[in-house]
């Protein structure tokens, strides 16, 4: 009874905490720097961080405007370039503006990183110098309008990144390039499958992810209209599920529709609640724990007919267009609080993101509304909790798309965000616990940042800094890219470290942890020219999806499994091998310890494997049989000897070895001939002469090698010396264990 009772008073008083701040303290943010800059400003592209040169410090990389800049770990600029023109550039600023984050990585696999930026209907790639790469920039194919989304994925699983981007205007408005600036077969889409439609995205409108678990990329590109685009990696779009007949076939031509049976029977009439998707970036996340990303949108909510924003609804879906259960009808927000587009603040809905925020198995959904308060969802669809940022004062406020991380090294995450404004100064920097309980509210400059911001160490100090792109520059030569620093933060846990800031935009960040080192790395040959390579499997945070194997210090290939098969190899040579794991944010491991094999076509490499091949193990335990020296068939040839000479374990042969002359007259050469392993590390051949057939001396050792068939000859001339015999001597090499001992 004492026992029931304690867990009794327990229960009451765990359910009777307030809702408190989770977890330790979160300290307060302090501006550390502005990055300098000239006059630019910024829309909805958050910065990105990556180590461009490889020399083990991380670079800030921005597009603002029409400049590209980028800066090293301590702020100074290392090069900016206008939009579609290379660093060394005389002019101040581009023609165009950027409207998305930058794609960043090692795009083309040549070990140094890429920036990819889209401006007016252009796309360029950049190499670390700030140099255009060749066959870049590149213009949308078809038709005009800007490219305000981009994206980067492995479309075809080659280590090679291609480039995605969704324009404005009409469709088809979803293109991928590869990194050598062509259109991917398959490319662009959607307009043509039937009832599909796409006219346009506005908002950061594309992302990629395994929805069916394939291990191939699916992409999602969101339309000004009341359908999204779901492809297959070549362009095929996603057959929508039987129910939706009458609309699809494709998921692409399914309507959102509110109501389910509307959404099945096509066109609903005109008063009911449909969604338009014109700045809605898509996401993804498994929010039903079925294994499986779904994909996940914050809409513009409306009637059809009607063209009126009456809020944002969260859609939760299968990339068959079901819905997710807890989302059959899609929850919903208040009214907008600001329909302008004034002085370039636009109410537009950032892309939502998803993080595991109370410690269970299944993430919720953080996302800003037009009503001025962040939500969080729980994964059954129902509100978690509500944040109101608007600050009331009549002014608009807007809230970027939020960042999700470990801020105080406690495992448990916190929400940070910046908001924006159509005037000057009520703005700010904030930080949320878990429930939504405001930690810190820190006033940022000017009209604020409408991009989310990103958490990383930028420069080693083990510490998590907070780096934004504000709309604004502050003139006199400072720019509109700040670091804030966070004395509490620690880097030893960033599951969710950028918002849109990851190259496929799935609104889960970018994976900041490196696999580990794979282990027990082996390799064995499995024919003349080829060797098989095994090894343990790396650990992830969140998951190995290729190993890169290095023949001696240069990649040969990849593998999506812990064994590869090295071909077209030389027999006979030696080679050293390395393995590194890549996960899918492009993080690669250390590389593991070399292996050193060599190629050949042996069945058996040791002694004692030959014999436990041809003998019984009744004739394994007999010596006289299976023994070294034994000769079982008594035709003069030891087991030994077989082996050697690869010969057959049983039966009577004739003499392997051949011994004749070459040359003529007072120049005729002793010449011994003999078959030998291509491949035996146990073996010694060593051939010698004797004047008596008493005393030996070694003339040669040969190893064992290709080709097999071994050709002597005597330097010595017959008749030069008395008698001269020459002889090949076969022993067996006992690898000596050098160990220390204690």
């Amino acid at each position: 009874m004492r026992s029931a009772h304690a867990v009794t008073i327990l229960g009451l008083w765990a359910t009777a905490l307030p809702p408190l701040s989770w977890g330790a303290p979160v300290s307060a943010p302090t501006l550390r720097t502005t990055l300098a800059a000239s006059w630019d400003e910024n829309w909805f592209g958050s910065v990105a961080v990556h180590d461009l040169n490889n020399d083990g410090a991380m670079e800030i990389i921005a597009g603002r405007h029409s400049v590209l800049y980028v800066w090293d770990n301590k702020g100074k600029m290392l090069w900016r370039a206008p939009v579609g023109e290379s660093s060394s550039s005389p002019n101040d600023h581009g023609s165009s503006r950027q409207y998305a984050a930058p794609v960043v990585g090692d795009l083309d696999h040549d070990g140094d990183g890429e920036i990819a930026i889209a401006y007016s209907d252009k796309v360029a790639v950049y190499d670390h110098t700030g140099m255009i790469l060749p066959g870049w920039p590149q213009t949308f194919p078809g038709s005009a309008g800007e490219i305000r989304s981009i994206a980067g994925v492995d479309l075809d699983r080659d280590n090679r990144v291609e480039i995605l981007a969704v324009k404005t205007s009409s469709g088809p408005v979803t293109v991928a390039w590869d990194i050598t600036g062509k259109v991917v077969p398959g490319w662009p889409q959607l307009k043509g499958y039937a009832g599909g439609n796409d006219f346009g995205g506005y908002n950061q409108n594309i992302g990629a992810a395994d929805l069916d678990g394939d291990s191939r990329p699916e992409v999602v590109s969101t339309y000004d209209i009341c359908h999204i685009g779901i492809m297959h990696a070549d362009g095929a779009p996603f057959p929508a599920d039987p129910a939706f007949s009458s609309a699809g076939p494709w998921a692409s031509s399914v309507p959102m529709f509110h109501r389910l049976d509307l959404a099945k029977q096509g066109w609903g009439p005109d008063g009911n609640d449909r969604d338009e998707f014109t700045d809605s970036p898509p996401c993804f996340g498994d929010i039903d724990g079925d294994g499986l990303p779904e994909v996940i949108l914050y809409s513009d909510n409306e009637r059809a007919g009607e063209y009126v924003n009456r809020g944002n609804s969260l859609w939760v879906l299968n990339p068959d267009m079901t819905r997710v259960p807890g989302f059959a009808t899609p929850p919903s927000s208040g009214m907008p609080l600001y329909t302008g587009y004034e002085n370039n603040i636009v109410q537009v809905a950032p892309a939502p993101a998803v993080a595991n925020l109370v410690g269970d198995q299944r993430p919720e959904i953080v996302v800003p509304s037009y009503d001025g308060k962040m939500r969080c969802f729980s994964p059954d669809g129902s509100t978690l909790w509500t944040y109101t940022f608007d600050n009331g004062a009549g002014a608009f406020i807007g809230a970027s798309g939020a960042v999700i991380g470990d801020l105080n090294a406690d495992t448990i995450p916190e929400v940070v965000f910046t908001t924006y404004s159509v005037v000057q100064n009520a703005s700010h920097l904030l930080i949320l616990d878990g429930n939504g309980v405001q930690l810190h509210k820190t006033a940022i400059a000017k009209r604020g940042s409408m991009s989310p911001p990103v958490l990383a160490d930028i420069d080693g100090d083990h510490r998590v800094e907070i780096i934004i792109s504000l709309k604004d520059t502050l003139g006199g030569g400072a720019g509109g890219v700040q670091i804030w620093d966070l004395a509490s933060a620690s880097d030893n846990l960033l599951p969710w470290p950028t918002g849109r800031g990851n190259n496929l935009r799935n609104g889960q960040g970018m994976d900041a942890i490196s696999p580990s080192v794979p282990t027990g790395l082996i390799g064995a040959a499995t024919a003349a020219t080829a060797i098989n390579l095994t090894w343990t499997a790396s650990a992830d945070n969140v998951g190995v999806t290729a190993y890169r194997i290095y023949r001696d210090g240069s990649q040969v290939g990849t593998s999506a499994t812990p064994t590869y098969t090295d071909t077209g190899l030389t027999t006979g040579t030696s080679y050293s091998y390395q393995v590194v794991a890549v996960d899918a944010a492009g993080n690669v491991s250390g590389f593991s310890a070399a292996a050193s094999v060599v190629a050949h076509d042996e069945t058996y490499t040791a002694f004692s494997s030959w014999v436990a091949g041809n003998f019984t193990a009744a004739e394994q335990a007999n010596a006289a049989i299976s023994g070294l020296n034994a000769d079982p068939d008594g035709c003069g040839l030891s087991n030994l000897a077989r082996y050697a000479f690869g010969l057959p374990a049983r039966g009577r042969v004739a003499s392997p070895v051949a011994l004749t002359t070459t040359g003529s007259g007072a120049n005729q050469h002793l010449t011994l001939t003999f078959p030998r392993k291509g491949y035996a590390p146990d073996l010694q051949y060593v051939i010698q002469s004797s004047p008596d057939l008493v005393t030996w001396t070694d003339l040669q050792p040969v190893p064992p090698g290709y080709p097999k068939t071994f050709t002597f000859t005597d330097s010595v001339a017959l008749g030069s010396e008395p008698r001269r015999f020459v002889r090949l001597r076969i022993t067996q090499v006992v690898p000596v264990d050098n160990a220390p001992r204690r």
